[in-house]
């Protein structure tokens, strides 16, 4: 009986919000139909294709649907197409609305295929002040100051810290907006115990620390290639400052270790949680890992070293000179294909998306977080804690590695000959300027092996 108490009650908000929404729509009466091609699933399986349309349409385009009967979308996946994305978007039968990638966002503003929404964001008096502010100068950066999408989600990392740890070492509380340099300083003087008693000044993450680097490396926009020319660049003055500051870092013990068996609480159900597991007195985080330490502490209150009394902030910024300090996933990037006959409409399913009654309606039920900051539930019973995600200026996106190894396997084989690199030399087994010398030796077969073969079956696919 409650489940449907809670059915009935969420169909009714819908209906009312529709009502609402409806009033002063513009195309509430229109019949149109709205190719919509989602350009981020990269699996040719048409079974799947056909799962991730079901999925937009349930999670974006039903309620519109709802409130707009004579308004159909017809969902197509580029991956299921058989041609590449400029193709798609310059054919006879071009998609009005496309869902996109940071990549292909900066792909198709470069090649001036998308329609600006600033003339329509005027055209339909359309306020967009209650955007979180970060997170919309990005997607005006990306444009160079013009406004080419918008997206009602987004993921991104704030840095957590043990408010004990610090007490006990006698050092100020953390601050938004603080250097890396900074960080860094707390993090040495946080360092302290051996082995299973150890607990490390600073985790970057819970996975090895090449992980680590190549978020630090992101927001410095210090890339592994050059996405122009194909020509890797790691073998610079720049990577070898990056893989001796990381040396001398870890030499210094303030990264806790991968090896849990060495480590306290090695049994524990958060063994591999640095922060959770107390291995870590500040550790940087995304927001389910937020929630998976308030559930921790919920769920197993007599564990004593789970942090209890822990706050939160923006990430680091690069310097005082530099602002930036955060890498953002956009979920649900939406943009207007600029050969579409029908960028009115289009802009009204948009708008409708990244408006804030929509945010309030569907925050709650998303593992994102809402572009709309004031959508944005209190986490633990502070809504800073979730501001702590936007305080700090995002990287516009020219290069992500992790949707670039979604696209093609051998990007992440690219970035594993990295990892070996730094590893032997954080081993003491080779020199920084060698291994960097051979990583853009190595890492230049397999670029021109993507040139040469665009498109080659995984290897592990089978397994």
């Amino acid at each position: 009986m409650k489940l449907i108490r809670i059915i009935f009650i969420l169909t009714l908000m819908q209906s009312i919000l529709a009502g609402c929404m409806m009033q002063n729509d513009p195309i509430a009466v229109r019949e149109v139909k709205i190719r919509v091609l989602d350009c981020t699933e990269l699996d040719p399986d048409p079974i799947v294709a056909s799962q991730k349309n079901a999925i937009n349409q349930a999670s974006y385009f039903d309620l519109y649907r709802f409130q707009h009967p004579k308004v159909t979308f017809e969902l197509e996946q580029l991956s299921a197409l058989n041609t590449d994305l400029l193709a798609a978007v310059n054919s006879a039968n071009p998609p009005d609305l496309l869902m996109i990638n940071a990549i292909q966002f900066q792909e198709l503003i470069d090649q001036n295929l998308l329609a600006p929404l600033d003339p329509l964001i005027q055209k339909t008096n359309t306020d967009l002040e209650s955007i979180t502010p970060t997170i919309l100068q990005a997607l005006k950066n990306a444009g160079n100051g013009t406004l080419y999408g918008l997206a009602p989600f987004y993921s991104a990392k704030a840095l957590i810290y043990n408010k004990n740890e610090f007490a006990d070492a006698a050092i100020a509380p953390l601050q938004d907006g603080m250097t890396r340099k900074e960080v860094f300083e707390k993090a040495r003087v946080l360092t302290k115990g051996q082995n299973e008693q150890k607990v490390a000044g600073l985790a970057l993450g819970n996975s090895d620390l090449f992980d680590g680097l190549t978020d630090y490396v992101n927001a410095m926009q210090l890339n592994i290639f050059d996405r122009e020319t194909y020509k890797m660049t790691v073998n610079s003055e720049e990577w070898v400052n990056v893989f001796k500051e990381f040396s001398v870092l870890k030499a210094q013990g303030i990264f806790p270790s991968m090896n849990y068996v060495l480590s306290g609480n090695a049994h524990t159900p958060f063994a591999a949680n640095h922060f959770i597991s107390g291995r870590a007195a500040m550790a940087i985080i995304d927001l389910p890992e937020l929630n998976r330490l308030i559930y921790a502490n919920k769920k197993y209150p007599d564990l004593e070293y789970i942090p209890k009394n822990w706050g939160i902030v923006s990430l680091p910024v690069i310097s005082t000179d530099n602002s930036v300090g955060s890498n953002i996933q956009f979920e649900g990037l939406m943009v207007i294909n600029a050969k579409s006959g029908h960028q009115d409409e289009v802009w009204e399913v948009i708008r409708s998306i990244n408006s804030d009654e929509w945010a309030k309606l569907k925050t709650n039920s998303s593992l994102f977080l809402s572009t709309h900051e004031n959508a944005i539930s209190v986490i633990a019973g502070s809504q800073e804690y979730a501001k702590a995600f936007s305080k700090t200026m995002p990287v516009v996106f020219r290069y992500d590695p992790e949707q670039l190894e979604r696209n093609d396997w051998r990007y992440m084989e690219l970035r594993n000959i990295g990892r070996n690199y730094f590893n032997q030399v954080l081993d003491g087994k080779i020199e920084i300027k060698s291994a960097l010398e051979n990583w853009s030796r190595e890492g230049q077969v397999v670029l021109v092996d993507i040139i040469s073969t665009p498109s080659r079956p995984n290897p592990m696919s089978s397994y």
